[in-house]
């Protein structure tokens, strides 16, 4: 499975049944900036999700997981529903 896409092939799927488009923009010394600039354009149908608050788990004290640590799977299913 690739999980790249060209825009080309993302185009191609709009309007498609069942067809997802997320947009993760993401700055690391601007966590908001993602969500500034979806606001200001993005792919028609496509929904924001943010690094910092959808797709990552709270910091583990112990600095497990990095910057961003996976959430749980039923957290992340919940975000995307």
């Amino acid at each position: 499975m690739t999980y790249y896409k060209k825009a080309d092939w993302v185009l191609e799927q709009l309007g498609v049944e069942g067809a997802v488009i997320v947009d993760a923009r993401y700055a690391l010394n601007d966590s908001e900036a993602g969500e500034r600039a979806y606001a200001e354009a993005h792919i028609p149908g496509a929904y924001y999700v943010s690094l910092s608050h959808d797709l990552s788990a709270p910091k583990r004290p112990n600095g497990e997981g990095g910057r961003h640590p996976l959430p749980k799977p039923q957290a992340l299913a919940a975000v995307l529903g």
